[in-house]
């Protein structure tokens, strides 16, 4: 299992601080970009005391920068007000434990 780290505006949204995710059904590792692909497509669990399924904003733009061990992405978000608000999260991978 990997570990995403949430920071930002995700991490107030998903109301929890990490997100673990399995390794890719195709084998190998998780690039930044297929981890993304994998939090988008809504696998993984809440690391916290419900074990819920991660639901990923659907309004996840594509990568800006994308990187092994960091992705830098930009969200849009309504306010509830009918303005949209544009807000940059961070997520961080760290790798799995041999043998996780």
């Amino acid at each position: 299992m990997y570990t995403v780290l949430l920071f930002g505006d995700v991490k107030a949204q998903a109301g929890t601080s990490s997100v673990l995710v399995p390794p890719p059904a195709s084998g190998g590792e998780h690039t930044a970009l297929s981890l993304l692909e994998a939090l988008r497509s809504g696998v993984g669990v809440l690391n916290g005391a419900t074990k819920a399924p991660f639901a990923a904003p659907a309004s996840w733009a594509d990568l800006v920068r994308p990187a092994v061990l960091a992705v830098d992405m930009e969200y849009v978000a309504g306010d509830g007000l009918g303005r949209t608000i544009a807000a940059t999260a961070e997520v961080a991978l760290i790798p799995p434990i041999s043998g996780g």
